[in-house]
């Protein structure tokens, strides 16, 4: 394959009409995990991928995306900016490194950013569009609200440009939002954050145990499983699941071209059930096991693909992706063991089918439960072994929360770990209305919809 003919690592061609896809490629350096922080900086601009081919040979890799809009994307995209963000993740040309690189790079630096407003709806899904226009990468949220309706919100965030230490740059970021937010913001301030801890349990004192297991577990008991699909994934309950340096282990005592198929009938909504199929082979390549997914499209279903393998620290080596006009998304991929070898093993084709199925069928996890008098929106994710979280939860949950005229008294973004995995949670505790009684179980059955809908749909 070998290097790239010219300096463009990142090339994005438009469409002549508005209906016609956008073509990304990229030419680089190959690791393993590229194409899911690829995907998933695609996915936070709010971009559905409709075709995907993917080829290395180890060393180097193209990648093509085929992607379109999804509704409400600005009629003026960011593309100069979603080109930047793409080189950023990609690794530097080995054959042009003529300078020592510094193997220990210094984590990025999270700021602290205040900001004292009056209290409205909307309030926070506003201000998380100006941080991500900013290229503000949040990393922790806490919002309260005052008896007097005045709103406090913190904001841990990192800066993509690297620039948050200069005084323009930290009044670039307060102008921006006092101009959107208007004369109601009354105190923006931005200085260095104290240390944060990777995993905070404490805000979770409030929740009940089983409530918190029910929010996080990776079960498919909550999903409608037929007896053969129960089965064959026997095998997961016994299996320990990802940590830090997992990979996928294969045996030689097993017969290398023996495969598996885990399929499932998902009930989701509550009405719609979309079928979701897995499939390892090992008899149609010599050097590669095929992983064949089959289910209906969602936003973010590559990255979710995606990020699991990378947490199985699993290479792709070719790949293709396309949805029909059904909405039915196929994915083949070649895959590989970090030490090169198929999967072989059944016990680790249906723990990896298994825990494909589940991901793909409930990426994100809301609920609605009681705090007391009040009524509090929970809303979970699975945060990456690199520690990266899935991208546009918070501005996602706060648009529908905006649409539906319903303000937030407070909100806090949490690490929790519940066994080998660690979750994102949102904790949103809402505002009664006089029109709408929140502890309405059908009011609250509609909020759940909306939101699943507005971050999976």
């Amino acid at each position: 394959m070998g290097a790239p003919f010219n300096d463009e690592v990142v090339d994005i061609k438009l469409g002549k009409n508005n209906a016609d896809p956008i073509i990304i490629t990229v030419h680089c350096a190959d690791r393993i995990g590229l194409t899911c922080d690829l995907a998933g900086i695609i996915f936070d601009y709010g971009l559905a991928v409709v075709r995907g081919d993917v080829s290395t040979d180890g060393k180097w890799c193209y990648l093509v995306f085929w992607v379109l809009p999804r509704p409400g994307s600005p009629r003026r995209f960011p593309w100069a900016m979603l080109k930047n963000n793409l080189i950023s993740v990609c690794p530097p040309n080995p054959d042009q490194l003529f300078f020592a690189i510094n193997p220990d790079p210094k984590p990025a630096k999270v700021y602290v950013l205040q900001i004292y407003s009056l209290d409205r709806a909307g309030l926070l899904n506003d201000m998380s569009q100006v941080l991500w226009d900013l290229e503000f990468s949040i990393q922790k949220v806490k919002a309260s609200t005052t008896p007097e309706g005045r709103a406090m919100v913190l904001f841990f965030v990192i800066d993509n440009r690297d620039l948050l230490h200069t005084q323009k740059r930290q009044d670039e970021g307060c102008n921006r939002l006092k101009t959107v937010l208007g004369e109601s913001t009354t105190h923006c301030e931005i200085r260095v954050a104290p240390e944060l801890g990777t995993v905070d349990c404490a805000s979770f004192s409030l929740l009940r145990p089983y409530i918190v297991e029910d929010l996080c577990k990776l079960q498919l008991t909550e999903f409608e499983t037929d007896a053969k699909s129960v089965e064959a994934n026997k095998s997961i309950q016994g299996t320990k699941s990802v940590q830090g340096n997992t990979s996928i282990q294969g045996t030689n005592s097993v017969q290398p071209n023996k495969s598996i198929q885990a399929t499932n009938c998902i009930q989701a909504n509550g009405s719609l059930t979309s079928k979701v199929s897995v499939t390892i082979d090992n008899s149609l390549s010599p050097a590669h096991t095929l992983l064949q997914i089959s289910c209906k499209d969602h936003k973010g279903l590559l990255y979710d693909v995606l990020r699991t393998l990378k947490d199985y620290n699993i290479q792709i080596s070719y790949g293709r992706l396309s949805t029909n006009a059904k909405g039915i998304c196929e994915v083949d991929l070649f895959i590989l063991q970090t030490d090169g070898r198929k999967i072989i093993d059944p016990q680790k084709q249906s723990c990896l089918c298994s825990r494909l199925e589940i991901e793909i069928s409930h990426p994100v996890r809301v609920k609605i439960v009681d705090r007391g008098p009040d009524t509090e929106l929970l809303v979970a994710s699975r945060v990456e072994i690199s520690g990266k979280c899935r991208p546009r939860v918070l501005y996602d949950v706060t648009l529908v929360l905006k649409t539906l005229g319903i303000c937030i008294f407070t909100a806090d973004l949490v690490r929790y770990a519940m066994g080998d995995l660690q979750w994102e949670v949102y904790r949103f505790l809402l505002i009664d209305r006089p029109d709408l009684s929140l502890g309405s179980s059908r009011t609250r059955s509609q909020i759940t919809e909306r939101v699943e809908n507005m971050l999976i749909g």
